[in-house]
């Protein structure tokens, strides 16, 4: 049951959906200064001027304003990047020596550098930064009913985008549906660019659908049951062979750790029931034949292709080659980086000649590598900050016990995915993946106490005695 909606309420809620689906539509792109990354940003900057117009009220609890800390720390951090330092000094910089022969060479004059080693790059950096942030401050003061709305719409967007990588495969290599210039041409890649982050979305929309069914089936009528176990099942067997048909390897891993998470959300839920609740465990043999139904169904698209792909040496892969060459640029470039968004015109510099092809090579398939290239000692330490923060966040959502708890269980488990995603792959670098990411985060955030209070009446309780609201 929704807590009763102010225009101001209203006002965020309508910001937020809006800025997710447009993300979903405009930001699966990877490359920077694409046309729809901009659009995206200005409709960002556009929904958080005017989210202003709603009341502002300093955060009410230590971890929101440690959040907002830390958000403050994070756009320094990259700012500072962009500062000029006398010649000198930037001279002296790690990794700079070549660039000020080859300046002597040319007889410019070093003048006064930032740190970054394009300035430009690193600007588009902290722009891309707008539609995540924008999400976490809209979402951050809205109640949990609202949250849940919005994580609601990911799940309808996740299946919308499976139904669409459908589409994509129906229509073949020449299919209008594939909307970037960029993509692969025969695979299923939904409203992004790249397979692997239609596979990242649908391994997200795993946990939303079982928070989904959780919540949902003890407060349905013993007679509603059988239908919403059946829209249930559906729903989860098409996301699962939706996984299957990216032939993606990373949703094999990011499949496999899903599940993995949706049987600790299933142990976590089992903890709260009632003795009367635990007898009746029919929503669970439906979680798992839906499982098993969707692997079968699978085998008849995707799989086979897929373990083609998986026999393959792993090492021949392009990628480890690559996450060599940047470990050993981390070393060369020392304590401060090369600057946010720089990866691709650094790496030509720092490639040995013999592992130059026709390929062109913009990102490390590693963020956490990529991250510390270009962000240095300063950007780790800010990441690692972030990520006792999240683990705070994440044990508090996990002690919770209210009926609603899983679905913060499930976006807790979508930032792990994510996370893991990032260490062999790039899926942070889209708007669309970092918008839900930065929605996630915002639903771990407890609410305003005003709006918990309001919640708290109207809640209903998973078990006697009623369960305590966060």
């Amino acid at each position: 049951m929704l807590t009763e909606a102010t225009p101001s309420t209203r006002l965020l809620w309508l910001a937020a959906a809006g800025l997710l689906l447009s993300s979903v539509l405009l930001g699966g792109g990877t490359r920077q200064a694409l046309p729809a990354e901009s659009v995206l940003q200005l409709l960002a900057l556009f929904l958080g001027f005017c989210s202003l117009f709603a009341p502002l009220r300093w955060p009410t609890d230590q971890r929101q304003t440690q959040l907002l800390a830390w958000v403050a720390c994070l756009l320094v951090v990259l700012m500072l990047q962009l500062l000029p330092i006398p010649a000198g000094m930037w001279s002296q910089l790690a990794g700079r020596n070549q660039l000020v022969e080859e300046l002597a060479l040319t007889g410019l004059t070093i003048g006064a550098r930032p740190v970054s080693l394009e300035a430009r790059a690193t600007l588009r950096a902290i722009l891309a930064l707008l539609p995540p942030l924008v999400m976490l401050g809209l979402v951050a003061r809205l109640d949990l009913d609202r949250r849940i709305r919005l994580l609601k719409l990911v799940l309808i967007l996740g299946l919308l985008s499976c139904v669409l990588g459908f589409a994509q495969l129906a229509g073949g290599p020449d299919s209008d549906l594939r909307w970037h210039d960029v993509t692969s041409s025969t695979n299923a890649v939904g409203p992004f660019a790249n397979r692997n982050h239609l596979a990242s979305l649908l391994a997200l929309c795993l946990p939303l659908g079982t928070a989904w069914l959780m919540v949902s089936y003890h407060r349905r009528p013993r007679e509603q049951r059988p239908a919403w176990m059946l829209l249930a099942s559906f729903v989860m067997v098409l996301l699962v062979v939706g996984l299957a048909v990216t032939r993606s390897r990373a949703g094999v891993l990011l499949g496999i750790a899903a599940f993995a998470g949706i049987a600790a959300m299933a142990w976590l839920y089992r903890r709260q029931m009632s003795e009367g609740q635990r007898r009746d465990q029919k929503f669970r043999r439906v979680l798992s034949l839906a499982v098993i139904i969707g692997i079968a169904v699978s085998m008849q698209f995707g799989l086979a292709d897929l373990w083609g792909r998986l026999k393959s040496d792993p090492l021949e892969d392009q990628r480890w080659t690559t996450a060599t060459n940047t470990m050993g640029a981390i070393r060369s470039f020392g304590l401060l980086g090369t600057g946010a968004g720089t990866f691709p015109s650094v790496y030509p510099s720092i490639e040995p000649p013999e592992q130059r092809s026709e390929y062109y090579v913009n990102r490390v398939h590693n963020d956490w590598l990529e991250w510390t290239l270009e962000g240095g000692v300063p950007l780790l330490l800010v990441i690692a900050a972030g990520l006792v923060l999240l683990l705070t966040l994440g044990l508090a959502a996990m002690r919770s016990e209210s009926s609603r708890a899983p679905w913060r269980w499930a976006a807790l488990i979508g930032i792990g995915l994510l996370s893991l995603h990032s260490l062999i792959d790039y899926p942070l670098r889209t708007s669309a993946l970092a918008v839900i990411g930065a929605l996630f985060v915002a639903c771990l955030l407890p609410e305003d106490r005003k709006a918990m209070v309001t919640a708290a009446v109207n809640a209903t309780p998973l078990a006697d005695p009623p369960a305590a609201t966060d």
